[in-house]
């Protein structure tokens, strides 16, 4: 199942009588809608840092990304 920012958002405000306030408090909720949305980005990233030759990891939404120099950290931040 796919789901992308605006199916999500409507699947809370549907949960919420119709609001919206950003993620709902609670480590459970928020804990898993918080895994859905990075897992899309943990999978973009991935395939990036494999084409500059980088490896990264994130614990709940704090990334880590390490690079063999300088010149490949840069390379990666600007997007090459």
């Amino acid at each position: 199942m796919t789901l992308s920012g605006n199916q999500l958002d409507k699947v809370v405000q549907h949960s919420m009588d119709g609001q919206t306030n950003g993620l709902p408090i609670g480590p459970m909720t928020s804990d898993i809608i918080s895994e859905i949305m990075l897992t899309s980005i943990d999978y973009e990233l991935t395939q990036k840092l494999g084409s500059i030759s980088a490896i990264g990891g994130r614990f709940k939404d704090d990334y880590r990304i390490l690079c063999k120099d300088r010149a490949t950290a840069q390379k990666g931040y600007r997007g090459d």
